[in-house]
């Protein structure tokens, strides 16, 4: 959905009007009504702990990618699409019809960069955010606060929405942003809610990483626990060093679902929180020297048909599924991954082609929630008996591989505050819900040091989402349980790893990859606003900061999240680095954030996405309706990033983004995003003329019309990061039909 920025009633004229049309043209449709169905091509077991009825919720989602005119967050469109679409248009349908949705066309919007308004969540979020049941944001935030856009200002602070959110149909929050969550902002996040059963989001610095909005509407569409979907996105899609934080209004609203809503609860002063690390970073730093200026080639071949079966089969057993529960397991294959459940709504998930696996016990992963704080006792396991259950566990089940090290012991933590007295004081009290024991995973080289016959053996850490390893253990589990099988009572609870294997045959002194220098390259790419998003896997989310600075940095391998095709280990720089911005507040009112956290970019410019850049396009400012003309032309993605005049002080930026072969990049054009918009054009150059059909979906709202560039290397054999896209909006009137009146 499109709207355009000048007038909130005019909005709602037209969709009123569009309302009262569709009331006379349009038969009824009440999905809530309807009887239940299984989902499309998924058997659903009768005693499953879900239960699929069909159900009628609301969606809304608002997202920030581009605050300065660089495409500051790439992928925050791609996640609000991503999250929008899989919700509303998932295959679990009454003949193709959405199920999260009704059809008044409002109750389920999206809106993104300039229409995406500070006042949706403030002054009129009646009609926004708490008109809707869940919502997803993308952009940048920080204790304080999210960034939107005005009518108002800049940014919603807890302070301006204290007990305004949740008095309508508001539930879940995701607030898929940087630091919001901290435990310094937590009571006051909490003082918003007023029917709200919860807020997700982060307790420090997070990524903008791809793909993270479609595998969490995914979770939420599997039935997933609202909280259990936000920690295991974070698991999967997060690299290591973020910690994901949940707060609910009751405990009661832990394991709610989509499937299985909770009445709300009264805003009674205590409220519940959660939080836990989606992974530790690497410890080991290794220098461009120490590897003689070539990082290693190494391939990550997917498993062939008969591994992928061996694999699956070899994990499930360890997992105790099946043995002796005849006609209690269930299995599905969706998009490469393979799924096991049974009667207890134990989980798990195999990435067929790489191995990587998510185990999951949605009573027992993330730990318990006792009826009151004063039943929380001492854990009988401590961080050390929780390594030995975890390294005894992978070692008896062959689940350790070779390149893994321990790293740590992290707590899953829960919590509750009781504001008391009357001058709102606050009582905590908190436990260990979980141990998390994780381990790393470090490639071993071998490294001639230009002496004869000598050679220096290196360990390369190796960073990404899907280069995790985790253990989840009962801290309240008996010393002595039973830790061989997870399939019993025993400590071990979840697991996550299995990550990609490497065929070092393949690896030879020709094959292996020249790195960037870290003072004239890579530098300059980190300095520059304009690029550093352009070529990073992954960075801190703060572009505009007013100023930032390097502390230390590492070679690394960098390894994509589970389901990400990925055919060689890419070769990167982690800068670990401390960003900070004077912002805003108004009334002349500012605060100093500071963000601190690793930035990832790419150690050869093979490994980096393709330059998507657009130099020139039509008027933005003028309207557009039928048969109007739209142009735009791309950059030569061929160029070296110095003849497009990215020139600063002692850089060498003399290469292209991509393989840097000149007829090897391919342009499209697209009205609407990629995944779901028209295609409208290819080659540098985009000369388009609108069609009645393409404004069509703005009914009588005039809005904007965004179109894309993909730019394509067609010869780069990395698929997950061989494409990069582009856009820009334009405004679009749809045409007025007058009545035709008789003499």
């Amino acid at each position: 959905m499109f709207r355009s920025k000048p007038s909130r009633i005019r909005e709602l004229f037209g969709f009123l009007l569009l309302v009262s049309l569709l009331v006379l043209l349009v038969p009824d449709i009440a999905l809530a009504d309807e009887p239940a169905i299984d989902p499309g091509g998924v058997d659903v077991p009768e005693q499953a702990a879900v239960s699929y009825s069909a159900v009628d919720l609301e969606v809304g989602v608002h997202w920030m990618g581009d605050y300065g005119g660089n495409g500051d967050l790439p992928n925050s469109q791609s996640n609000g699409y991503g999250f929008y679409n899989t919700l509303r248009y998932h295959n679990w349908t009454l003949f193709g019809f959405p199920r999260w949705c009704q059809f008044n066309g409002h109750d389920c919007y999206i809106y993104g960069n300039s229409s995406a308004w500070e006042d949706d969540y403030v002054d009129n979020n009646s009609n926004y955010v708490d008109n809707v049941d869940v919502t997803y944001y993308q952009g940048h935030g920080w204790p304080g606060g999210i960034t939107l856009n005005p009518p108002d200002d800049h940014n919603v602070q807890y302070g301006e929405v204290q007990g305004k959110w949740g008095d309508g149909d508001w539930e879940w929050g995701f607030f898929n942003t940087c630091s919001m969550m901290a435990d310094s902002s937590r009571s006051s996040w909490y003082g918003t809610m007023n029917g709200m059963h919860g807020i997700a989001s982060f307790r420090n610095t997070s990524y903008n990483t791809a793909g993270f909005g479609s595998k969490l509407a995914t979770y939420l569409i599997f039935g997933y626990s609202f909280k259990d979907a936000w920690f295991k996105t974070c698991d999967a899609k997060q690299p290591s060093g973020v910690q994901a934080q949940i707060i609910v209004e009751d405990s009661a609203f832990w394991n709610e679902n989509a499937y299985n809503q909770i009445s709300d609860k009264n805003h009674d002063g205590t409220y519940w929180w959660w939080w836990k690390s989606c992974g530790a970073p690497t410890q080991a730093t290794v220098t461009p020297n120490q590897l003689r200026g070539n990082f290693p080639y190494y391939q990550t071949p997917p498993l062939g048909l008969a591994e992928q079966e061996t694999n699956f089969n070899n994990l499930s057993n360890n997992f105790g599924f099946g043995r002796g529960k005849s006609g209690e397991v269930w299995t599905a294959d969706i998009d490469g991954t393979r799924i096991i459940t049974d009667t207890q709504g134990r989980e798990l998930e195999v990435d067929l082609d790489t191995g990587l696996f998510y185990y999951y016990d949605p009573a027992r992963t993330y730990g318990n929630v006792p009826e009151t704080a004063a039943a929380w006792g001492n854990a009988l396991l401590s961080p050390t008996d929780a390594k030995d259950v975890a390294d005894k566990f992978l070692r008896d089940n062959n689940l350790l591989p070779a390149d893994a090290s321990f790293n740590s012991v992290a707590n899953v933590m829960l919590g509750t505050t009781s504001q008391v007295g009357a001058a709102g004081a606050e009582s905590t009290s908190e436990t260990v819900a979980a141990y998390e024991v994780i381990y790393s995973r470090y490639i071993t080289t071998t490294v001639p040091t230009g002496r004869t016959g000598e050679a220096e053996v290196v360990q390369i850490p190796i960073d990404g989402a899907g280069a995790k390893m985790k253990v989840y253990v009962d801290p309240n589990a008996s010393p002595t349980a039973r830790v061989a099988r997870a399939g019993v009572p025993g400590a071990v609870v979840g697991a996550q790893g299995g990550w990609r294997s490497v065929n070092q045959s393949a690896r030879s002194a020709e094959a292996d990859i020249a790195l960037l220098d870290y003072n004239t390259q890579i530098l300059p790419l980190f300095n520059n606003g304009e690029l550093e998003p352009l070529v990073t896997y992954e960075n801190v989310p703060f572009p505009n900061a007013d100023s930032k600075k390097v502390t230390s940095y590492t070679v690394t391998g960098w390894e994509e999240s589970t389901g990400e095709s990925q055919d060689a280990i890419y070769p990167a720089y982690r800068l670990d680095a401390e960003y900070s911005q004077v912002m805003d507040l108004g009334s002349g009112i500012t605060e100093t954030v500071v963000h601190t956290g690793f930035t990832w970019i790419a150690a050869n410019p093979a490994y980096m996405r393709p330059l998507a850049r657009i130099e020139a396009t039509s008027s933005t400012s003028q309207n557009y309706g039928q048969g109007s003309k739209v142009t735009a032309t791309a950059t030569d993605a061929s160029r070296t990033l110095s003849d497009l005049g990215y020139t600063m002080a002692g850089s060498n930026l003399n290469f292209a983004l991509g393989s840097g072969d000149k007829d090897s990049y391919v342009y499209n054009w697209y009205l609407g995003s990629v995944d779901q918009g028209k295609p409208i054009g290819s080659g540098r150059n985009l000369d388009y003329t609108l069609t009645g059909d393409d404004v069509a979906e703005l009914k009588i709202v005039p809005g904007p019309l965004l179109i894309t560039l993909q730019v394509v290397d067609s010869i780069s054999s990395h698929t997950s990061i061989n494409s990069n896209t582009a856009s820009f909006s334009i405004q679009a009137v749809p045409p007025v039909f007058l009545p035709y009146l008789y003499n």
